[in-house]
């Protein structure tokens, strides 16, 4: 067994020569560790040997050098400080050089390790760093703009970003020079947009040289960035809205004469650019408070979203500019969806801008448009988007107190679950299916021995009937989720919406475990993620006692099972079990507040459900028996004719008018009431033609509702034999008054009746007989309706 120190064996063979060294840093690279450089006597040599290799003249020995010079100063800070005035003159040259790229990457990373690694170092600071700063800062800018390897810059932009926080006022007199090369990059390009990568590289070196006004400087070079920005943000915004009309808070900019196939790219390009700085200013770091342009920045949003692809002005426009402008409106849309995520998690984190308070009377407005966008119809990579800026509101603004908004919002965000527990939920691949089947029943015997070759494909289809066909639409459904929980808590929606939110959030809750990963998306780890945030969801909003969604704790519970003793909810069910303080003594709301079963839902509910297309077959099945329920009915009685309240005339001996009085019903509905009618008191309506009998005698008045004979869905005897009996013979009229199309007839108020008639005889014979039967109880008289007050036939 070898005992030798491991310097000493990479001494010996890996780099024993130059050539050598190169081939096998890789490995020399991976065997190194911070224990290998403790004090030894092969420390000396290990120096000696890597001082060797940056003075090598061939290319790849001096790489070499500069990789195992760059992993020692990670490893051993006093052999650094060191070896760092030897390393340093050696390897701050080779930028001005024409050398390759791999050495130039890694005479950079060694500098910028050196350089910021022994700051607390005041000797080291004075001596080394102090004097070649501005030198590598220099020599950086020119490397930039020589250089067009985007690798190459990316690592320049970031090395700038990151030296010059560190010593601000030796980057004083390089201000405009850095300023000229992030802005190179910021300016936009076309036809090809900038990279992201770059954008953002150097947007971050932007936002870092505020900081080279010094500590009283830095706050008003930073609000000056800020409103040039905002400046440069509406320009680029004008130039994409020539042919929509003008709003009143930015210009609406003249006829252009450039080609717009060159300004709709570059002003696009443009504005994202300034999203990009913008974010980049608010999460940059100052040494005192700083005045944010909350106004400012919160109306670029509101323009952003209120971009509105249908809008157009008056006149003459060109389609080709139309048709670009319209196309890039969604693009606006998740660039204001990306300055709201960040103004509200910077503003709701950091102690310089901590103004989430300011913030909040814009939260309604913002909020709106939100809901407004996914209220329509968008696809899963346009809501993402939307539904991550308004998870981050509700999660930094907690109090949103407008119903109606809270009920849009919730509204919206349920068609994005609902998919998952539809029966016919799937992806695209399912509905071409669905329609290739369609088409194919059309298809001639030749078509379908052609299309008979290609049976089999949908084997190979990874996609096929899986409910989130896309990584943005399983995404799309995991932000809903959480936007949804949002809501829920921190808002206040309607009993039927908060109901039906509530039941699909438990419905997925209960799915989930029996729907297999690959039926769920291509993507086995989404099933997990979304168990567990659904199961969270519906943990939190079970708890406690202030609702009665509590019912349902030991449902979440036991549908958990062991993945809440494993997951992050274990503080939770432990606080549950083990309760630190008792529990607050306070009633529970009724249990309409919150419906969980079908046979406890509202009217309203029921409809919200079966507008998200939530009903199964029991509703069908429903429809069905309903239907045909009407049609016995209508077939067994015959639409009562049209009653002409025209031609009543007055009677002047006509008896007063009963007091009617009203209870609440007794029965659900009445079996004799039209279907969908629900009754809303005792006054039960008969429509019946008249019997062979009563037609023969020309008896108008006899009652034909006895005839029918129905049972309640209880088992009670239907109203109509009720009616038969509580009719009254009609009220002798003067032979001298005239017969009208139709006469009113009720009893005498003062007999001590306990049923009361009214009917109304038409010219045909029907008869209409309504009764009234009075509620006995003694609690109480009910209230009741003088019906002299409303008639006109007093006399």
């Amino acid at each position: 067994m070898d005992d030798r120190h491991p310097l000493q064996a990479l001494l010996a063979l890996q780099l024993a020569a130059d050539a050598f060294a190169a081939v096998h840093i890789p490995y020399i690279l991976d065997t190194l560790a911070p224990a290998h450089f403790a004090p030894s006597p092969h420390l000396a040599k290990w120096s000696t040997r890597v001082n060797s290799l940056l003075h090598s003249k061939d290319p790849a020995g001096r790489w070499a050098g500069l990789c195992l010079a760059f992993q020692t100063a990670v490893f051993s800070r006093d052999l650094m400080m060191e070896s760092a005035q030897t390393w340093v003159g050696v390897a701050l040259p080779l930028l001005s050089r024409d050398e390759p790229n791999p050495t130039l990457k890694a005479a950079i990373r060694l500098l910028r390790h050196i350089f910021s690694a022994a700051m607390d170092a005041a000797e080291f600071q004075r001596q080394l760093c102090v004097p070649n700063v501005p030198k590598f800062s220099t020599a950086l800018v020119a490397l930039a703009e020589k250089h067009a390897e985007p690798e190459l810059k990316l690592l320049v932009l970031s090395t700038l970003t990151h030296i010059v926080p560190l010593y601000p006022t030796l980057h004083r007199s390089l201000h405009t020079q850095l300023t000229a090369l992030a802005f190179a990059s910021l300016n936009g390009s076309t036809p090809a947009p900038t990279p992201a990568v770059l954008v953002s590289a150097a947007s971050r070196l932007y936002t870092a040289l505020h900081a080279t006004g010094g500590k009283v400087g830095a706050a008003n070079n930073w609000r000056k960035s800020v409103d040039e920005t905002l400046a440069f943000a509406w320009g680029a915004l004008a130039a994409l809205r020539r042919t929509f009309p003008a709003r009143g808070y930015a210009p609406q900019p003249g006829p252009s004469t450039e080609d717009p196939a060159v300004v709709i790219p570059l002003s696009l390009d443009r504005l994202r650019a300034a999203v990009c700085i913008l974010c980049d200013l608010l999460r940059a770091s100052t040494a005192r408070p700083v005045p944010v342009p909350l106004g400012p920045l919160i109306q670029l949003c509101l323009a952003l979203l209120g971009c509105a692809p249908d809008e157009k002005i008056d006149g003459p426009i060109d389609l080709t500019v139309r048709a670009m402008e319209v196309a890039v409106v969604p693009t606006l849309w998740e660039l204001a969806c990306n300055l709201l995520i960040t103004l509200a998690d910077r503003l709701d984190g950091d102690i310089n801008y901590s103004t989430a308070a300011h913030l909040t009377p814009h939260v309604p407005q913002l909020l709106s448009h939100l809901a407004f966008h996914l209220e329509q119809e968008r696809t899963a990579s346009q809501r993402l988007p939307l539904l991550r800026a308004l998870h981050a509101l509700l999660k930094s603004t907690p109090h949103v107190h407008d119903t109606t908004l809270a009920s849009r919002l919730a509204r919206a965000l349920l068609p994005s679950l609902t998919r998952v527990l539809a029966p016919g939920a799937g992806s695209s691949a399912g509905g071409e299916d669905a329609a290739g089947e369609g088409e194919g029943k059309g298809r001639s015997r030749r078509g379908k021995k052609r299309a008979r070759a290609y049976e089999g494909e949908e084997v190979f289809r990874v996609t096929r009937g899986t409910v989130c066909g896309s990584q943005e639409e399983g995404e799309e459904v995991m932000r809903a989720v959480d936007a949804l929980h949002l809501v829920l808590k921190h808002t206040q929606p309607p009993a039927a919406v908060r109901s039906l939110a509530t039941r699909v959030l438990l419905a997925l809750h209960l799915a989930l475990p029996h729907t297999p990963p690959a039926r769920l998306s291509s993507d086995p780890a989404l099933h997990a993620r979304l168990s567990a945030r659904v199961r969270t969801a519906c943990l939190e909003l079970a708890t406690g006692t202030g609702g009665t969604m509590g019912k349902t704790l030991g449902l979440v519970l036991g549908v958990g099972g062991p993945a809440l003793s494993a997951g992050p909810d274990r503080d939770v069910v432990d606080v549950l079990l083990h309760p630190r303080v008792p529990p607050l003594v306070r009633a529970l709301p009724h249990v309409e507040a919150l419906a969980l079963f079908r046979e406890e839902e509202g009217t309203e509910e029921g409809g919200l459900r079966r507008t998200l297309g939530l009903g199964g077959p029991r509703d069908e099945a429903a429809g069905e028996d309903d239907g045909a329920e009407d049609a016995r009915m209508h077939d067994a009685f015959p639409p009562a004719p049209q009653l002409q309240y025209s031609h009543l005339q007055p009677q002047p001996h006509f008896p007063p008018h009963p007091q009617l009085r009203v209870e609440r019903p007794t029965r659900a509905s009445d079996p004799l009431a039209p279907a969908g009618v629900e009754t809303g008191s005792t006054v039960s309506l008969a429509v019946a033609a008249p019997g062979p009998a009563a037609a023969a005698r020309g008896d108008a008045g006899s009652p034909s509702a006895s005839q029918s004979q129905s049972q309640s869905p209880s088992g009670a005897p239907a109203a109509t034999a009720a009616i038969a009996g509580s009719l009254r013979a009609p009220a002798q009229v003067p032979a001298d008054a005239p017969t009208p199309a139709m006469q009113v007839v009720a009893g005498d108020t003062a007999a001590p009746a306990q049923n009361s008639g009214v009917q109304l005889n038409s010219a045909r014979g029907t008869s209409v007989g309504v009764a009234q039967k009075v509620d006995e109880d003694e609690d109480g008289p009910m209230p009741s309706i003088d019906m002299d007050s409303d008639s006109d036939m007093d006399g």
